[in-house]
């Protein structure tokens, strides 16, 4: 006896059973059983370029400038200065980065880098930044507003001879324009040998950023992503995790040589906060917003400002409200 094939026809499926008692497999239909629940879509992966609040996102190097402006193409420093001769306000340096052709879109981080880099009026709540650039007290330097130390005139490395030239014609650190330039061609990416026609002493082994087309060592890379938190001094009981992010906009804390160049709660002995934490709770005092946050009184000191990590994010969700709402007002 030929046992039967078994063929799903078009309509349903037939497989084979053994009848008791039969010696070979005869087809039966099987009845459809209900369709299966298809699985919920998969959510989209966030693109890079548009992260989530509080994301760490190093920008891409080609975003952090519009177009390319010299220093003898910005306006004089007198364009920016307040009306007590003395201090540049919030609104001046927001005006001064875009003048130097930088993203606007970065702007809002240049303010809460330089909030927790300048030197304070002696009260907060000013929006000012202290720098006396007419006086004949400060002639190094010392107060311009980015604390670009390493490149100020007769003390800087980068022009110190015979490697480096002499200091650039004309470049004013108190200038928010020139600093903003300045921050840009020489601590995010060096990309050039010269700066306004100054040759830079040890060009592709000096810190920043971003990598230098012709750097050497470490100076072919990027500066990490993240950042360790020092805990000791007053950042020795931090309550938050080992790391933070280590760029704000294109502002890097470590460079790609594993030293400081933005240092804002880079120095835990007086700074209670990590970076950027720290810049973030000194931009928000000299806004004058600090004492309306829910936050403790440790964190909300004029002195130290030692947060922990829940109230870094509400400063850095409010700084960021801030230091936008001064930047909309450029025109």
């Amino acid at each position: 006896m030929s046992c039967p094939v078994c063929v799903p026809d078009d309509d349903q499926c037939l497989v084979c059973v053994r009848k008791p008692g039969d010696d070979c497999t005869v087809c039966s239909p099987v009845t459809p059983g209900p369709p299966p629940t298809p699985s919920p879509p998969t959510p989209p992966t966030p693109s890079p370029s548009t992260p989530s609040p509080g994301t760490c996102v190093m920008p891409d190097k080609k975003d952090i400038r519009l177009k390319k402006v010299t220093p003898n193409q910005c306006p004089s420093i007198d364009t920016y200065i307040a009306a007590d001769g003395r201090s540049i306000p919030f609104l001046s340096i927001a005006q001064g980065w875009k003048d130097a052709g930088m993203n606007p879109k970065y702007c809002k981080n240049a303010l809460r880098v330089i909030g927790g880099e300048c030197q304070p009026p002696s009260q907060f709540g000013q929006q000012l930044c202290d720098v006396d650039p007419h006086g004949d007290g400060d002639p190094g330097m010392n107060f311009n507003l980015y604390q670009l130390d390493s490149i100020k005139p007769n003390t800087g490395p980068f022009w110190a001879p015979p490697s480096g030239g002499p200091y650039p014609e004309g470049l004013d650190l108190h200038n928010p324009c020139h600093a903003a330039i300045s921050a840009y061609s020489i601590f995010m990416t060096q990309d050039s040998p010269t700066f306004i026609g100054s040759k830079i002493n040890s060009y592709g082994s000096n810190p920043s950023c971003y990598a230098q087309p012709s750097g050497t060592n470490s100076n072919v890379n990027n500066a990490p992503e993240t950042t360790p938190v020092q805990k000791e001094g007053q950042q020795a009981k931090w309550d938050g995790p080992d790391s933070t992010c280590n760029w704000e906009g294109p502002f890097c804390h470590e460079d790609n040589r594993g030293g400081r160049i933005w240092n804002g709660g880079g120095n835990p002995s007086f700074q209670g906060s990590p970076w950027p934490c720290y810049g973030h709770a000194q931009f928000l005092k000299q806004t004058g917003d600090m004492a309306s946050l829910n936050v403790s009184e440790a964190c909300s000191s004029p002195s130290g400002s030692t947060c922990n990590a829940q109230e870094c994010e509400i400063l850095r969700k409010k700084s960021d409200e801030v230091a936008q709402s001064i930047c909309d007002q450029v025109k």
